[in-house]
């Protein structure tokens, strides 16, 4: 939405914090629990590692990349910001998170 208002001072702000949140996730290459992919942080960019199920409601905050029927869009969501963000901005970071996510998904 920032991009396509224009607003690219808060895009890029938006860009980076992707970068930086997919730099920072803690257990997506480890095959012993699972590959999770962690779709939530707090407001301290602390992942939300665990959410307790309740009965009737389905709370989605993690992509397990060893399972099938995982909420997979949500990594195609950033892949396609970072790609626009790399070629707004040319910075070859958000080029890099993106295939980086792409890697994961495959």
């Amino acid at each position: 939405t920032y991009l396509y208002l224009n607003n690219l001072e808060r895009a890029r702000k938006i860009g980076d914090t992707i970068v930086k949140m997919i730099a920072k996730q803690p257990d997506w290459k480890d095959a012993s629990k699972g590959y999770p992919y962690y779709l939530r942080f707090t407001d301290d960019f602390e992942f939300i590692t665990y959410v307790k199920p309740v009965a009737g409601v389905r709370t989605i905050y993690k992509v397990q990349g060893d399972l099938i029927r995982q909420p997979f869009f949500s990594i195609g969501y950033p892949v396609a910001f970072m790609g626009l963000c790399y070629q707004i901005f040319g910075d070859k970071k958000y080029l890099e998170t993106a295939e980086e996510l792409i890697e994961y998904a495959l």
